[in-house]
């Protein structure tokens, strides 16, 4: 997915420290004014990144969990795929509302169809865990392949536990081992474990 220059300078600004944001003060609320006008004429950026700032709380914004589902479900709706992938969180979590695993299903299912890796992984933990949608390993193995492909350590290391209980794919632990080292190589310290488990095994 395409980033956008702007909304990675804004997240990082929500990131930083206390003293650090204070540099920003002047102009925070300038920002935030230009923002919601953007968001409100209906741009689907500006709608999303205004719903992240509300889901996380930050530039002046307290945290709203209702009001960041609002602005998602805005954008969502434009085919936002960053939005549909945090309307999933909320619908999973139950976070502005009721929890609904088959709403969370279909806007990760939206967002993954978009390439969107953290959609793709929780749609594959749906897949794993029958949550809104039918149990379904092959499905969920699918997923975790595209996830993983794009560096997700999550796929990663649920691809190598698939492939150490034979879900989804045939049991295979010299595969599982290469899952759980790109998992480790990317920072999962669950992934280092297993992969250590399966080298003293010899595999």
């Amino acid at each position: 997915m395409k980033k956008n220059p702007v909304r990675v300078i804004m997240l990082l600004m929500v990131a930083l420290t206390t003293c650090i944001a204070q540099a920003f003060a002047q102009d925070e609320t300038t920002a935030l004014s230009i923002l919601r006008q953007k968001a409100e004429q209906g741009d689907s950026w500006g709608q999303d990144l205004l719903g992240t700032l509300y889901y996380f709380g930050g530039l002046g914004l307290k945290q709203d969990y209702v009001e960041a589902a609002k602005w998602f479900r805005l954008s969502a709706r434009q085919g936002y795929a960053e939005a549909e992938y945090f309307l999933g969180r909320e619908y999973y979590g139950g976070q502005a509302g009721e929890q609904n695993y088959v709403e969370a299903a279909k806007w990760f299912r939206l967002a993954a169809e978009q390439g969107h890796a953290a959609a793709q992984f929780n749609l594959g933990v749906m897949y794993s865990n029958g949550q809104g949608v039918k149990q379904d390993s092959f499905a969920a193995v699918k997923w975790y392949q595209q996830a993983a492909a794009q560096g997700s350590a999550e796929a990663q290391f649920n691809l190598g536990v698939a492939c150490t209980n034979g879900n989804g794919v045939e049991k295979n632990l010299k595969a599982a081992k290469e899952w759980y080292q790109k998992a480790c190589d990317n920072g999962l310290q669950r992934g280092c474990s297993q992969y250590r488990i399966l080298e003293q095994k010899g595999f």
